[in-house]
């Protein structure tokens, strides 16, 4: 198969998962009205080891945008899909520097910190700054929870992918 088309399609099967994982496993924060935390950057993860680079930040920014969209948060769906394109860019950056589970552990941890970040600057907009900092420790349970899992994941992903 042309290596060009394999990108592509790895990246919208990435694009749909991403949809799917973040509406299904979705929690609303009671203190923001349309904010929730969810499951979703798991996939983020990765979809920035497997494709990587502009194809990883595409995939993932769609897929959490229209997520937002589905779950009536569209307030923050372009704001997502900046935040959360920027963050498949950082964490295959430097997943790309070491290509091994301290790259991918390294990488996810960096890019949960810019989605931590992300969103409490927009909140801070949105909300002000004092609801803003309430969001700050359910995003940084989600960074934790979805790095855990991803890293999980890695392994045997990474075998699926050498055997395809």
């Amino acid at each position: 198969m042309n290596k060009k088309l394999k990108v592509i399609l790895l990246a919208a099967l990435f694009a749909a998962l991403e949809f799917a994982v973040t509406c299904l496993v979705s929690f609303p924060i009671p203190v923001i009205q349309g904010a929730y935390i969810n499951a979703g950057d798991t996939v983020l993860y990765l979809s920035a080891c497997c494709v990587g680079g502009i194809w990883s930040a595409l995939a993932s920014g769609i897929g959490s945008m229209l997520a937002d969209i589905m779950l009536g948060s569209a307030v923050y769906a372009l704001p997502t899909l900046i935040i959360k394109g920027i963050m498949a860019l950082v964490c295959s950056w430097i997943y790309r520097k070491k290509s091994n589970i301290l790259g991918f552990f390294l990488g996810s941890l960096a890019g949960g910190c810019v989605m931590v970040t992300g969103y409490f600057v927009y909140e801070c907009f949105l909300v002000g700054i004092t609801t803003a900092l309430l969001s700050i420790p359910l995003n940084l349970v989600q960074l934790g929870c979805s790095v855990v899992l991803a890293v999980l994941m890695y392994l045997p992903i990474k075998r699926i992918q050498a055997a395809a």
